[in-house]
């Protein structure tokens, strides 16, 4: 009975120890999680940041998960994948599309070994974006002033959710402000004035529709309206008579090389007239069509009857 029971327990210690064993063994083998996990959003473009997992001598690789809205309260155990087993530490989030708050988690992978779950500090808006400041460049333009934005980088399909603000104003400060909206198709603004010399002021504003955001204000850039110069006026006037010219130029040669083609085939195959026999005898039927006349071609048969004695 003592034995028995002396068994017993020590089935039961080995047992016992191989659990432990199995366990501290399988700690030890997890591999770190990713640390200084964060969001960086400029210009609507997401990329979800992280430090790199070290192991000696091994490539880790990571896999990138997020929750929207629905999927938080609704089905909390439904994650959507968007970076799997990449062997970077970056992740572009480009799918954000709706405006909503989104969690993201990442975690390291290493052969069979998977670290834990690294979530970002707080959930991430489409709003959190940063919107630099945009560009304007104001170039002459004959006796005008062409205002152009560097138009912004955006990973969206449709661009006509960006709009460019232009603000414009006579730098006398007794003028009013002008606004004009632009789109990525059409940035630029020509501004012209029959004042000659007055100096215009621009600065331009950034927004994106589907965030309702605005970026800071570019830097206010001004330049004097060209005057009408006289050389312009003498240049124009010569290019269209040349264009003129040019074009009376080419309507004369073609008419030239047209009666040049019609005398050489006058020359090598002139006209001659058949004559109105040759005509009837051997084309009736036309003729006869030309004067609106069909009559049939008959020849006269006799008959011969045999005299009855």
């Amino acid at each position: 009975m003592c034995f028995n029971e002396v068994l017993f327990w020590s089935w039961i210690t080995i047992f016992i120890f191989l659990c432990l064993t199995s366990s501290i063994h399988t700690e030890t083998n997890r591999i770190p999680a990713p640390q200084n996990v964060s969001m960086n959003s400029t210009n609507m473009n997401h990329f979800l940041l992280w430090s790199p997992v070290i192991v000696l001598n091994m490539e880790v690789k990571y896999t990138v998960e997020f929750q929207g809205e629905f999927e938080r309260s609704t089905t909390p155990h439904i994650w959507v994948t968007m970076c799997e087993s990449i062997n970077v530490t970056s992740c572009n989030m480009m799918d954000f599309a709706a405006n909503i708050d989104y969690n993201i988690r990442v975690r390291a992978e290493l052969h069979n070994s998977t670290s834990e779950w690294t979530f970002i500090k707080q959930l991430f808006n489409l709003q959190n974006t940063h919107l630099t400041d945009p560009s304007v460049t104001v170039t002459p333009d004959g006796n005008a002033l062409i205002a152009t934005f560097d138009p912004l980088q955006i990973p969206f399909p449709n661009e006509s959710i960006v709009k460019y603000m232009l603000y414009y104003w006579k730098s006398n400060g007794n003028s009013s402000v002008h606004s004009k909206t632009l789109t990525s198709i059409q940035y630029s603004e020509r501004v012209q004035d029959d004042e000659e010399g007055v100096e215009y002021c621009f600065r331009g504003q950034t927004y994106v529709e589907i965030i309702n955001c605005a970026s800071n204000y570019s830097t206010v850039v001004c330049a004097i309206m060209p005057k009408t110069s006289f050389f312009w006026i003498v240049g124009s006037v010569i290019m269209v008579i040349c264009l003129f010219t040019a074009f009376f130029a080419l309507f004369s040669f073609s008419s030239l090389i047209r009666r040049i083609c019609l005398l050489i085939k006058h020359s090598c195959c002139p006209q001659i007239e058949i004559p109105d026999a040759l005509i009837i005898d051997f084309l009736p039927t036309e003729r006869q069509l030309q004067n609106g006349q069909r009559n049939d071609v008959c020849e006269t048969v006799y008959i011969l009857t045999p005299n009855v004695f």
